[in-house]
């Protein structure tokens, strides 16, 4: 598999994790992949915006995150397909 496009969402009160997700950005690009960031949070879900604004579906996302928000990412998700 070809990655071609990377959704990479962050923790929106996490310094740590907006590092992260830039850091893996740069190395992602310097091999050709584009990259998008997101942030998430309890007031900040990026699926809605992400899915209405980017031309396709990522081939990967990455959510640097607590495990507490992946059923709210399901929701967003699962309706989609």
């Amino acid at each position: 598999m070809r990655l071609e496009r990377v959704w990479l969402i962050y923790r929106a009160d996490s310094p740590l994790a907006l590092k992260e997700a830039r850091r893996c950005s740069d190395e992602l690009e310097k091999i050709g992949v584009t990259t998008v960031l997101g942030m998430s949070g309890l007031t900040a879900d990026p699926f809605p915006g992400l899915l209405a604004s980017e031309p396709r579906l990522p081939d990967l996302a990455v959510v640097l995150e607590p495990c507490l928000v992946l059923p709210g990412i399901s929701r967003s998700w699962m309706f989609r397909f």
